[in-house]
């Protein structure tokens, strides 16, 4: 705060009130004020400085696309990619896909527009959008959250709104210009998003039994079938779709095999950035052997289920001895099938949120589990 409003800000006004002056001094530099503002002697420094200006811009959208991708990641928003950690710091991370898809957009955005003049129609529009979606969001968490009455708020914002919407209404002659393309980009990333959302609600719905269902079923559970193995403590992961343990019970009637220890295991991401250890682990006792572990995750935290046991672990949550170079964990593959019955989702939704299943990434890699130690449980759903 105290670098923004001591050197960035002023540099910023001085950088832009200088160019204004100058253009209304000498019209015919409206072609590139910025370095006609300059004496000639500095024409090769200022270069620089603006390649090195562009490059540290670039880098910090680049990052906040890998955190934001993450966060919606986490949040259930967004389809599973893989998500890499670069370091030890907290929220330094890499996305392939997301990186792959950047340096596409780079790459059509030269071809299309050739020369970054011809960007001024997409850039002015998005960047008037926005800046109203920003307004928007910020009247929300007003009424929501800080509680303002209806009037407090339209005296603060109203101003500032309708002169964006005055701008926006100047703009809009750039909509065929090249303005197209950033909306077009955010339509296919909202429908992306509305169509793995609603696919996912649609599979809560099939994983209908929740917690006293469960207990119900393993009372009511013929134990005389199943072969009792000692020493086999098995850790049964639950996705976001099914918190109720689904996967563990298919094991049994599938395998029919009950472990000596069993640990249903379902991770919560909440709408805080950082969840304190002391507050994350929930463990409840099902039957005589069996516990759930429901696990509060905040949404800028890693996703590492082996790390959460063995804190749980040291922090005397579990009742049992965990040895985790020995326990064995399960996953839930799910296949989806395009059906025609309704299900508030039309066939092509239904097949973009089959596309994403199939290309997200794997329970492996999303919850960090070892390979060599891990089951997959395949199973069916019809949508």
């Amino acid at each position: 705060r105290v670098a923004w409003f001591s050197v960035v800000l002023p540099c910023l006004l001085l950088n832009y009130f200088g160019q204004g002056v100058y253009v209304i001094d000498h019209p015919n530099a409206i072609a590139n004020p910025f370095f006609l503002i300059a004496p000639s002697w500095f024409s090769l420094p200022l270069l620089i400085i603006a390649t090195v200006a562009t490059i540290i811009a670039s880098q910090a959208v680049i990052a906040a696309a890998f955190s934001l991708s993450k966060q919606g990641i986490l949040l259930n928003l967004f389809p599973r990619l893989e998500v890499i950690r670069t370091s030890q710091v907290p929220g330094q991370v890499y996305v392939p896909r997301v990186n792959l898809m950047l340096a596409a957009g780079s790459l059509f955005l030269v071809i299309f527009f050739k020369t970054s003049s011809a960007l001024a129609g997409a850039y002015g529009l998005a960047v008037n959008l926005v800046m109203i979606i920003v307004e928007v969001l910020i009247m929300l968490v007003a009424r929501c959250y800080w509680q303002w009455s209806i009037s407090k708020i339209f005296a603060i914002f109203s101003l500032f709104f309708l002169i964006d919407l005055i701008f926006l209404a100047s703009n809009l002659n750039k909509f065929l210009y090249g303005g197209w393309i950033p909306l077009m980009v955010a339509i296919i990333v909202f429908i992306v998003m509305m169509t793995w959302n609603m696919g996912m609600n649609k599979l809560r719905t099939c994983y209908f039994m929740n917690r006293a269902n469960l207990k119900q079923t393993l009372t009511k559970f013929n134990h005389t079938k199943l072969h009792y193995l000692p020493n086999f403590v098995a850790v049964f992961i639950t996705d976001p779709y099914d918190q109720s343990g689904g996967n563990f019970l298919n094991f049994l009637k599938e395998m029919e095999i009950l472990p000596e220890i069993g640990l249903v295991v379902s991770v919560v991401v909440t709408d805080y950035p950082r969840v304190d250890k002391n507050d994350r682990y929930k463990l409840e006792k099902i039957s005589l052997q069996i516990y759930s572990l429901e696990i509060s995750l905040g949404f800028m935290q890693e996703m590492d289920i082996p790390q959460f046991l063995k804190s749980a672990k040291i922090c005397g949550v579990l009742p049992f001895n965990l040895n985790l170079e020995q326990v064995l964990y399960l996953v839930e593959n799910i296949e989806i099938k395009v059906s025609k019955k309704k299900t508030g989702l039309l066939t092509w939704q239904k097949s973009l949120f089959k596309f994403l299943m199939h290309n997200a990434v794997t329970d492996f890699k999303f919850f960090k589990l070892p390979y060599r130690r891990t089951i997959t449980i395949g199973s069916v759903w019809s949508l």
